[in-house]
């Protein structure tokens, strides 16, 4: 008899593979990205812009060397702009072109023309279908669309959100538990945000026990992400609401790799707390490394020990609680700007974005100011268009204009080799160089 089927809908970070053991797993997020990836090199689409086509350039050049997701990345961007698709993708999400993934009205719209048509008919037969984030909405309402059959729901957000979807849905459709876990498609494999108990090697967020107390980190662990709301002299607040101090966390990066997250606008923090909380992070003498931010999200009325006042809730498929959150439009760019003083951020949140800062976790940091030879960061390559020179991001899918002095210099330079000293000087703010080697430890 064969092993029952499940298959897992895009949008998932397409350097993760769902492992359920017993079952035969369809990782239909997995073709999808690297269709839409092909399709895209193929048949690029013709920007208008100059800026556009120098990302295109830049893209299809890095297309096989170590920038091969982000240039993905930025393929797949540029030809939902150009076929309009209803979701706009990138590595690590996806928003609805118009409205919410949190509202269901707002979803069931963005079905036609949806990139993921041809994963969605693949699901045939007494399926089970795994949700476990909002970015797969679309493609379930999709899928619900065709189906005439009932079909069977797991995952996290399928259960949370269960009797709005189970509407959707063909009559005596249910909902199952499943054991279930994610890992690493583009590397070794690791567990991606779940503890292996049985040795294998994980990556995930660190405990209160592991923070707090001078507790041993479990077999298997590669490396323990840090989630922190805010940051002062004394210590950090971690986010879920513990407060913990300086000498706790540097315990902590003694027992095991940490990568550091700036959960942004918790309950009770200002735009201006928010940036002085960076500052801290980003001056910490901890041999750490800062993966970047994340908006925060509250799960319950209650956060670091003290109630929250709600806002009313009107979304049907709610990520979190609402709450009066500081706005933080103005002042992101600094935010990044002083995470960056640190090193390379990861271009999304990723499983392999995270396993490649890991691997430079507890090598010596710069200090604010101090400068050493530099190379771009992987991602970053330097493209021509239209007789200009263009430094591309391309996990960020932003360019920059290059004086031609300097695009000259570093057009043919191969990957990974240093940088003339004054290129580092002139680019150092531009959040696109890492340091080569070691440097100045605070």
């Amino acid at each position: 008899m064969s092993e029952p089927i499940v298959y897992v809908l895009p949008h998932v970070d397409p350097s993760i593979r769902l492992v359920a053991p017993g079952y035969q797993v369809q990782q239909l997020h997995l073709t999808a990205w690297d269709r839409l990836a092909e399709a895209a090199a193929r048949n690029p689409p013709a920007p208008a812009d100059p800026a556009e086509r120098a990302l295109l350039a830049a893209a299809g050049a890095a297309f096989e060397s170590q920038a091969h997701l982000a240039a993905q990345a930025a393929l797949v961007a540029l030809a939902g702009r150009a076929h309009r698709w209803p979701v706009r993708l990138r590595l690590d999400d996806l928003e609805l072109a118009t409205g919410s993934t949190e509202s269901a009205d707002d979803v069931l719209r963005a079905v036609d023309g949806l990139p993921f048509a041809d994963e969605c008919r693949q699901v045939a037969g007494p399926a089970i279908v795994w949700v476990d984030r909002d970015q797969q909405l679309p493609a379930l309402a999709a899928l619900a669309r065709r189906i005439t059959d009932p079909v069977t729901l797991a995952g996290p957000f399928a259960r949370d959100h269960w009797p709005v979807l189970r509407t959707w849905l063909p009559p005596g459709s249910e909902l199952v538990e499943l054991a279930a876990h994610w890992e690493s498609a583009t590397a070794a494999p690791v567990r991606w945000l779940s503890r292996s108990g049985d040795g294998h090697a994980w990556l995930d967020t660190a405990t209160a026990p592991e923070v707090g107390d001078a507790v041993a980190v479990p077999a298997g662990c590669v490396g323990l992400i840090l989630g922190l709301a805010a940051a002062d002299a004394g210590g950090v607040v971690t986010s879920n609401g513990d407060s913990v101090s300086w000498s706790a966390v540097a315990a902590l990066t003694c027992r095991a790799p940490v990568l550091a997250e700036f959960w942004l606008a918790a309950p009770g923090e200002t735009a201006r707390s928010c940036m002085d909380s960076a500052a801290r992070i980003a001056q910490a003498d901890l041999p750490w490394r800062i993966a970047g931010c994340r908006p925060f999200h509250l799960t319950s009325s209650q956060w670091a020990g003290r109630p929250v006042p709600l806002l009313p809730q009107d979304a049907t498929l709610p990520r979190g609680v609402r709450y009066a959150a500081a706005d933080l439009s103005a002042c992101q760019a600094d935010l990044i700007r002083l995470l960056r003083r640190r090193g390379r951020l990861a271009p999304a949140r990723t499983a392999s974005a995270y396993l490649d800062l890991l691997r430079q976790a507890g090598e010596p940091a710069l200090a604010p100011g101090v400068l050493a030879p530099g190379v771009l960061a992987p991602g970053v390559v330097v493209s021509k268009a239209d007789g200009d020179f263009w430094l591309v991001d391309l996990a960020a899918a932003r360019t920059i204009r290059l004086d031609p002095r300097i695009g000259t210099r570093l057009i043919d330079l191969p990957p990974g080799a240093p940088l003339p000293a004054a290129v580092v000087r002139l680019l150092a703010g531009a959040g696109v160089l890492t340091a080569q080697g070691g440097g100045q430890r605070r």
